[in-house]
Order: structure tokens, then sequence, then C-alpha cells
């Protein structure tokens, strides 16, 4: 069973973990935390190596296990450090790369080298059980793996390794080379054969020749075992052969021994060669005896020859008899026998302590010295306290107050301390508590706790009680000023401070006496008492009198006096020759009514006196200068404005009214909305100014001048004056122009010249400007005026006028009425008209039907007549932006070919001007040209690829008509008067050469259209596959305007005419041609026949419908619907 590792965490805080690690079925890891320190209860002899993985320290033993502190690496905080223990040592281990993670270990330099140190807590007191069981020797890390006894043996080295050194030799060679073995020779080399195990080394001699042992020389043989494989010479022989008995010492565990141990003797025993001397020394003692027949002996170490205190390993001599010794290491023994030192320094009776209030606050302090390491307990009253002695061999606890009482008494005190090892020591000493100091107290300062004037000249005591005996210290602060002696109590308990005469300064204020103390034990007692000093009386005047300390007439009766003195105190107060008692409130304040004052309107000095006499006898006066002015006066100048009258003029420049007052009085003046507040001056004068757009316009009203005089004593006197204002031409208008209703000047009448008339105030002279074009007087009569500006001034075209009227008065006030703008128009701004009633200079039929628009511009809102030369006329209004039109309706304009049409326009603006624009002139022509007749087709298979027509033709053009889709003109080459052949005929006739081939089923359009845009159009019907239903609802048809339909070309033609479809394929005329033969049929709609008709030398027959009319071939087969 592998016995686990004990080890010991001791975090940054001083908290502490233990446990066991890398036992049977227990973990070999630690986790690390920050600036941790970690003991494990080995030597260095145990570790086999030190590696780094990460941030982890992995430490393998001489056994093979392994130990892991994770995190150990930390990169940030403090350090975490690794500590060996065992037998009360501490030693630290630090690490240096030595490559490939593998670490270099550096032991020592950790506080408490020795036994005792800070370090308690990481300390193992037991051995390093892994190192006895391997026999390592004192070996860096990375050595113990040589550990003596193991090299060699394999497998079996452990367990051997518990035998010790000696005990490792049953059959064999002995690696330390001089001692025999029992079958075979002995060996200078590092390892022992069991029974006849190789040595490595020299050879030290030869092989016994007895027995079955080898010979040392080399290749000895061992009776059973192997031979040795040492190389070196013997110098010795084996005689005796393998008959004696190797020297061992028996192994045993450490043995600890304090005052604690019942048993205080050594032992050590072992085994060897009978006869044999063993002498055994521990520290300086030193035992001996010899091996008995049984090959064991003991020797014991009793109490009475036991070394000194410390760590001791003992050895082991054996002396064979001859000549030759042997020497053994022998068990560990730890001897601590002293018990710890332990004494009181601090807080106890025998070093002379008192424990008195200030010491108790912060707790009870029992402190000392000792032995470091040793754990002290000391107990007071039934409670204790526990601590370790620190380094510096010095410890304390301390006891909270709610363990030591207060109050003056004393109780024991108990220490007792403990080493590592156990062993104690108890000492006994006593606590002193003294908390209690002595009590100060006050009597009253004076009879009413108040030193008055008299009792500060007089001087006064102060007195009071504390302890009999005790020796105080009284202060009297007083306004800064302080006094202070000692006082020592009488034996009643009583004291007495005398305060000589006058040290107290004079005035009204607290004073303080403050007494304090000290006891025996150091407890320190203040107390302090307030008293009053009022050695003075006081008294005032406070506020104003009359409210600015001047009484004026309407203030002269029932004056009050205010002020304030000391509570209690009595107030009289002398005025103008009169001495009258003062009310006085609780809190001091006084008040007196002085019913009536005599006095004149020149302000006068007078003085009021009051005296007050306070509780302690003190006086006090006090005095006030108070005015007195009992009237006052003020006035105008008897003229203002030189002539009591304000013109325009004077207005302009401001006005200054004058008087007369008090001097150095306050007075205001009030003239218009202006207000002006000034001071009389030292002559007894004023002046005003006020602004002009303070003073009010007018035609000679009444305007009132006020002025209020305050003099200093608040006395007021008041005055007023008239004054005539007459600033304003009034009335002045103008009444009427001569511009008509709508305010605006044509030209009609500004041949006459523009007329003005007006009101204005009766004797002014009227002056009228007309812009830039001059200044004309106006004749005034009475209340009116009036001019006339001559026409020719007035500037032709659109413009306006400024027109001023400006009045004079008889007081030479000026005014000039705003501008008067006259709007001048005297043309029809911006007349025009189209320049053609058609752009190309024709009216056709469909532009006939839809009206011919004709328009223009002219200046918005001018009429504008369109007048026809066959006496029809169209009248309209330019509109905002200055456009007119008009649409000349289709029962305006005549019909015919080659009608002249004339149309003349006239514009009248909105200010009655006119204007008249030459004539246009345009051609009427409302008839369609003749429709053009197909006479052959020209085929290329079954595509149409040209076409023969009579000569009628003046601008045509070919469409195709598809099933679908809109009309497709065809591109083609013309000549004209081409004669061919039409059936036995030779015939004039327009031949067309299509570029492109027309399909059979496909219709064709052939459009005459004349030089007024009149269009008369043929459709083709082509087709010589068979019968043909002639479909009028293809697309493209809706685009022409058909004069004909001809089937005489397509076999066995059948066509329908509906009242839509005649409406939809005719133009204006509504007229349609059908050229058929017998072999075709037509059928119309609602259709009544109505005769006949020759049209080119072709009889039709006539039928009229709803929607017009249809000439059909006379031969060929109609119905009707």
């Amino acid at each position: 069973m592998v016995k686990a590792i004990q080890f010991v965490v001791r975090d940054s805080a001083g908290g502490t973990a233990r446990g066991s690690i890398a036992g049977d079925g227990s973990s070999n890891f630690i986790q690390m935390g920050i600036g941790d320190e970690v003991s494990l209860n080995l030597s260095r002899q145990s570790i086999a190596s030190y590696i780094q993985q990460g941030d982890d320290l992995v430490i393998t033993l001489i056994d093979g296990r392994q130990i892991v502190l994770d995190g150990y690496f930390n990169t940030a905080g403090e350090p975490n450090q690794l500590y060996l223990s065992q037998n009360g040592e501490v030693i630290a281990v630090e690490f240096s790369p030595a490559g490939d993670g593998t670490l270099f270990a550096s032991y020592g330099g950790a506080e408490g080298w020795d036994k005792y140190s800070s370090l308690d807590a990481l300390r193992f007191a037991q051995g390093d059980d892994l190192a006895l069981a391997g026999g390592a020797v004192d070996e860096p890390a990375g050595m113990a793996m040589f550990a003596p006894g193991l090299v060699g043996l394999g497998g079996i080295g452990t367990g051997l390794a518990g035998l010790g050194v000696a005990g490792a030799i049953v059959g064999g060679g002995d690696g330390d080379g001089d001692g025999d073995g029992s079958t075979g020779g002995d060996g200078d080399g590092d390892g022992d054969g069991g029974t006849g195990g190789d040595g490595d080394g020299d050879g030290d001699g030869d092989g016994g020749d007895t027995g079955t042992g080898g010979d040392g020389d080399g290749d000895g043989d061992g009776g059973t075992g192997g031979d040795g494989d040492g190389d070196g010479d013997g110098d010795g022989d084996g005689d005796t052969g393998g008959d004696r008995r190797p020297p061992a010492v028996d192994p045993q565990d450490p043995t600890t021994v304090t005052t604690n141990s019942d048993d205080k003797t050594l032992d050590v025993s072992g085994t060897g060669e009978p006869g044999d001397s063993v002498t055994v020394t521990i520290g300086g003692e030193t035992q001996t005896t010899i091996i008995g027949e049984d090959g064991t002996w003991k020797v014991e170490f009793p109490e009475s020859d036991l070394p000194a205190d410390g760590n001791y390993v003992a050895e082991v001599v054996f002396d064979h008899g001859d000549g030759t010794t042997t020497t053994l290491p022998g068990p560990d023994f730890i001897l601590d026998l002293t018990p710890p030192d332990v004494h009181i320094t601090e807080g106890s009776q025998s070093v002379g302590h008192i424990e008195n209030a200030a010491d108790y606050t912060d707790g009870v302090r029992i402190a000392g010295s000792g032995e470091v390491g040793a754990t002290v307990t000391v107990e007071i009253n039934g409670h204790s306290h526990t601590t370790v002695i620190g380094g510096g061999g010095t410890w304390s606890v301390v006891f909270p107050t709610s363990e030591i009482g207060t109050g003056e008494y004393t109780t024991g005190i108990t220490v007792t301390a403990r080493d590592p090892l156990g062993n104690t020591t108890v000492i006994t000493d006593t606590l002193v508590v003294d908390t209690v100091p002595h009590p100060i107290a006050f009597s009253q300062v004076t009879a009413d706790n108040t030193v008055s004037g008299g009792e500060n000249t007089n001087g006064f005591a102060v007195n009071g009680t504390s302890t009999a005996g005790a020796v105080l210290t009284v202060t009297v602060e007083a306004q800064g000023a302080t006094y202070t002696q000692t006082v020592t109590v009488r034996a009643d308990g009583s004291w007495t401070l005398n305060i000589p005469s006058g040290t107290l300064p004079g005035g009204e204020y607290n004073a303080t006496v403050t007494a304090s103390t000290v006891d025996g034990a150091g407890n320190a007692s203040t107390e302090t008492h307030s008293f009053r000093v009022d050695t003075l009386a006081s008294v005032g005047f406070t506020g104003t009198v009359a409210g600015d300390n001047i009484v004026n007439r309407a203030e002269s009766t029932n004056v009050v006096l205010t002020g304030t003195a000391e509570p209690g105190s009595v107030v009289s107060v002398s005025w103008q020759g009169s001495t009258l008692p003062a009310t006085v409130a609780s809190n001091g304040s006084w008040s007196v009514t002085f019913p009536a004052i005599s006095g004149s309107s020149i302000m006068t000095a007078t003085t009021a006196t009051v005296t007050a006499t306070d509780a302690y006898g003190n006086t006090a006066t006090a005095s006030r200068v108070i005015q007195v002015d009992l009237g006052t006066s003020v006035a105008f100048d008897a003229v203002q404005a030189g002539d009591n009258v304000v013109s325009g003029t004077e207005r302009n420049g401001g006005v200054t009214l004058t008087g007369t007052g008090e001097p150095g009085a306050t007075v205001t003046v009030e003239f218009g909305s202006g207000t002006r507040v000034l001071t009389v001056g030292s002559g007894g004068t004023w002046s005003a100014h006020f602004v002009q757009a303070e003073i009010p316009t007018g035609n000679g009203g009444i305007e009132t001048a006020r002025v209020t005089l305050t003099d200093q004593a608040g006395n007021t006197a008041s005055a007023s004056h008239a004054v005539v204002i007459d600033t304003l031409v009034a009335p002045l208008a103008i009444t009427s122009t001569s511009t008509g209703a709508d305010n605006v000047l044509n030209n009609a009448e500004a041949a006459g010249g523009l007329a003005v008339t007006g009101s204005v105030e009766a004797g002014s002279q009227v002056m009228v400007g007309f812009g830039s074009y001059g200044t004309f007087p106006a004749t005034v009569s009475g209340g009116t005026w009036s001019v006339i500006i001559p026409a020719g001034v007035i500037p032709q075209g659109e413009t306006t006028v400024n027109m001023t009227v400006t009045a004079t008065d008889r007081y030479g006030n000026s005014l000039t009425l705003p501008n008067h703008t006259v709007v001048i128009d005297r043309i029809v701004r911006n007349f025009t008209a189209d320049t053609v009633l058609s752009d190309d200079g024709y009216v056709n039929a469909h532009e006939r039907l839809a009206g011919v628009p004709f328009g223009g511009t002219a200046e918005p809102g001018a009429r504008v007549e369109v007048m026809l030369s066959n006496g029809h006329s169209l009248t309209t209004w330019s509109n905002s932006s200055g456009g007119w039109s008009v649409t000349i309706p289709a029962d305006y304009l005549p019909e015919g070919n080659g009608v002249t049409l004339t149309a003349t326009v006239r514009a009248t603006d909105i200010a009655g001007n006119t204007a008249d624009l030459p004539a246009r002139s345009v051609t009427v022509d409302t008839v369609a040209p003749d429709p053009v007749d197909p006479l052959k087709i020209v085929r290329d298979g079954t595509m149409v690829s040209g076409l023969y027509t009579d000569t009628d033709g003046e601008n045509v053009a070919i469409y195709r008509i598809d099933t679908r889709g809109g009309a497709v003109e065809v591109e083609f080459d013309a000549n004209e008067n081409v004669t061919t052949t039409v059936g036995t005929s030779r015939v004039l006739t327009d031949h067309y050469d299509f570029h492109t081939g027309v399909p059979d089923g496909s219709y064709l359009v052939i459009q005459n259209t004349d030089v007024a845009g009149n269009e008369s159009s043929t459709l083709f019907i082509v087709d010589n596959t068979g019968r043909v239903d002639v479909s009028l609802n293809r697309e493209g048809l809706s685009d022409f305007d058909f004069g004909q339909i001809d089937l005489t070309l397509a076999p066995e033609a059948r066509l329908t005419l509906t009242n839509a479809d005649l409406l939809a394929l005719t133009g204006g005329d509504n007229e349609l041609i059908i050229r058929a033969d017998r072999h075709d049929s037509v059928r119309l709609e609602d259709a009544d026949a109505a005769g006949t008709r020759v049209v080119d030398g072709h009889t039709y027959a006539v039928y009229t419908m709803e929607s017009g009319t249809v000439l059909i071939s006379e031969e060929t087969p109609t119905s009707i619907f």
C-alpha cells in the first residue's frame, strides 16, 4: 500500500487548507490560486525531477509517482511558492529553466530555516517516510534516483530499501567495499548481489575459499549466485569464508522525546557477528555493548544520559576484533525537553499597568514574549484567546470590552504556552482595571448665573464639587480672554475659584468655565459650565422717523419714534421740549408717540434723546437728528413757447417749459405724452424740455401742462398752464381725378389733361407735383383746391406717375400728402394674332368640320373681336397670361372648292384703349378628290406585285390591310400616263410597281389626297382564291376616309354594310361608291332605294341609310336587312 503525501496550502488572505495526495485511491492534483503557498511533507531527497507543463508544475518522486500543482506558474498577480517540510524543517524551492521544460531547483532562503518561524502553518513535524524508505542521500532533485541501495536492485530495490544500508546485504557483495560477504567476496562497486549479486567496482579482496562464496578478485563465483564483475585486484584474503554475520542496525521511525513523553529512554538495536563490539553515539553521549550469541544487540540511553535538545542521527560503530570496523547510521532522534519560554511584557500588574478608560475603549491588550512558534493561550474571567508567537519572539491578544467589564477591580490572568512538540509552560499574573474618572460638578456663577457690572468690578467666585483631594485645573474663557488656576478639592468634596476684580471684559456675552483633572489611573475628566456676563446697559433708535427722518406737514401729528433697549429696561424720550415715557416690549423694542410738533416751511434740524435703565441699574442714552419741514410752493412762468402757441416747427424742435419752485425740491412736469422729473435749481427756477414725439399735434386745440413739486420733507404743491397746439394743416386731401371709374388714365382721357381737386385748410397754399414732369400751383377757394395737369406732360404708353400735394398754412405748418399714384395706360400692349388661319393656307373638309382655331396675345383682360368677311364674328378675352384664342365653327365657314375667307381682329384693353391688326385670309376647299379606280392588277404567283389605275390620282399612297394589325404602307415606283390593255381595250393608266408583293387575303387601300388635304380612298379587295367575305372590321381601315369600295377583281365578293360601318369608313360627306359586278353581292342595313346615278359613265343604284348614302353598281345583287 502506497502511503499518501501530506500537504498544506495557505492562500494570500492567510487561510489554510490541509490534505493528502498521491496515495492509493487519492488524487495527485492540487489547484493553485494567486499568491498561494504550498508545503509538501517531503525532503528534497524524495524528488526525482521538476518539469513545467504550461502553467502547471509537475513533481516526479523517486518512486515514480507524480504530483501536479495546477496553475502554479500564474501570469498575473503575486507568484505562488513551493516549500518542502519534514522533521520541523521548512525550506523554500526556487526554479530556473534547464531546457525542454525541465527545471533546475535551488533550496533555502525561506524565513525560519530553523525549527520555528512565521511559516509554522506550513511546517510538518514528522519525517519524510518516502526518503527514509528509499535510503536517499542528500542530493538535489534529479539525483534522488541514485539513492544508496537502489542502484542495481531494479524492481526489488524498493522492497529492500526499508532494511537500511547494511540490511541490504543478504548474500552478495557489499557496496561499501571492505565487509565480507557471507557466501562471496566483497566488491567495491555500487550494488550488492542478493545471493551472489555482482559488484561493478573494483574488488577489494579475494573471495573466501570456503563455503560456496565467490572470489572477490574479478570473477569470483558465489555459491549459488552470479559472479562479481569488479575488475580490480583484491588486497585481502577471505580466509574465513562466508560464516560471518554482517553488521546491521534495526530500522525504526524517528523518535521524538519531549517533557510529555512517558518513556524518555533512547533505544538502538541491530544484528551482527556475535562477540563484536558495538558503540552507539547520539550527540555527545555514547553507549557500548557486545553482540550476543544470537547475533543481536541493543543499547539504551537513559533519561539521565540524554544529549542536549536537538535533532540527531545515531552513529553505530562495529568493532570486529581483527582491527577492522564498520560504521553504520542509526535511527533519527528529536529531543526537546525544554518547556517553551513565555513572559508577560504588557497589560498586567507585574509590569505596572492599570487598564484605564482610554486603554479600555479598544479592548484589553495582553502582550509578551516567548519561544518562536509556541502557541499561547491567555485566560481572563473565563474568556480565552489564543495566538502563535511570531518570528520576532513576541505575542499579543486583545479581549473585547464585552468580555472585560468596566469599574475599579483586579482579576487573574493565566498564560499557557505550548511548543510544536507539546511542551507547555503556565504563568499567572493580575489584571488591574480602573475606568472610573473623578466626577466634576459646578454651582451657579453668582446667584442668577449672570455676572453684572458691579459683580465684575468687585470680583466673584466659581464653586463646585469633585473627589476629595483631587487637583482641578479651572479655566474661565470670556471674549477671547482666559483666566486659569489650579484648585484642590477640600475634604468635603467642594472647591472654589476666586475671580479677581475686573478680570472679565465688559460687555454682554456668554462665558464658560472649564474644570479638568486626571486620576491616579490616568482617567481624565472635564466638565464645562456656561454663564452670562452683562456689564452694560444699551439703548438706541431704530427705523426712520416718518419714513425718511424728515417730518413734513402731513406727517406732523402723531409722530412715532422707535428703538431697542435691553428687555426689562425703563425708557423715556425727549423731543421739542417734551419728555414722554416709551412703551417697552418683552423683547426690548420700544416706541413712543408725540401727538403734534411745530415748525415752518424752512427745513429745521431737531434732536430727540432716549434714555434707558436696565434691570441691573445700568443706564444708556442715544440721540437722533430729525428734520422738520412743514410747507412748499411751485408755479409755471406766464408765457410758454414764446406766445403760448406751439406750431409745427416749434414742435419739431421740441418745446421747453419753465417755472419756479423751492430750491432743491423735485418737480414732475407733464406735457403731452412726456413726463420730466427734475430738481429745482438753487435760484428757485426749473425748466423741462419735451421732444417732438411727446408733443401732440393739433389744429388750434388746448393742451394743459402740469407740474407737481415734492420737497425733501415730502411736502407737495402743484400748478397747471394752458398751451395752444397748432401743428397741422387740416384738412388736406385729394377728392377726385379725371381718370374715370377705373382710376386708369387712358389715351382718350389723357388728351384733355388730368384734372385733380381736393380739400384744404382755408388760407393755405397748395402745390401739386406730377412726378418729374413738373409742379403746378393749385387754385384755392375757401376750403377747396383744384388743378389741371396739361396733356402735353402726360407720358405715353403704360406707366405710373407719383403725384404729390403740399399745403402750407398761415403758421407755416406744412403737410405733404402721401404720394398719389396715377396709373396711365394709353396703349393695347402685346397685341398679336396668328399670321394665317391655317398652317398650309387651306381649310379642308376635316378641318372645317373640326372648326378652325385662331388666336394670339393681348394684355390680360383685353376684349378681342374676330370679324369674318362672310359677316360672322367671334368675341373673347385674353387670359391672365395674356393669351387669347377662338375656334371658328363649321357653320361660320363656307363650303366649296377654293373659296377665300378673310378675318379682321380688334382688341380693347381694360383701360378702354383699342387696336386693330391687318386682315388674315385662307382658302376653303372642302371637296374631296375623285376616288382612284383600280383597272388591273399585276401578279407574281399568289402575290400582287403591281397595279394599274385610272389617271385621277393627285397624291396617291397605297396601303396593305392585313387581317391583323394596322395599315402598312406599300412602297412602289409610279409611272404616270402609261397605256396598257384593260380587258380588250388599250387605255391610258397610271402604273404602280410594288417593291414588295402583297399576298392574297390582304386588302389594298388606294388613298388619293388633294392639295387641301381632302382624302378619297378606294378599298380594293384583291383575292383570286375563291369567294370572298369582305371584313370591314380590320384594324387598319379606321385610318382612312373611303369614297369607294372596289370588288371588281375579287370573285364572288360578299359585302355587308351597316350604318356604323358607313359612318366609320366615309369622310365628311358620308357617301360611299361600291363598284362590283353581278357575281358579287351587297347587304345593307336599313337602306332605302333612291333611284340611280351615273358617275364617270357608270350607272349606280342609289341607297340612303341613316348614316349616309351608298352607290352600288347597278348589276350587283343588293339586299336590305
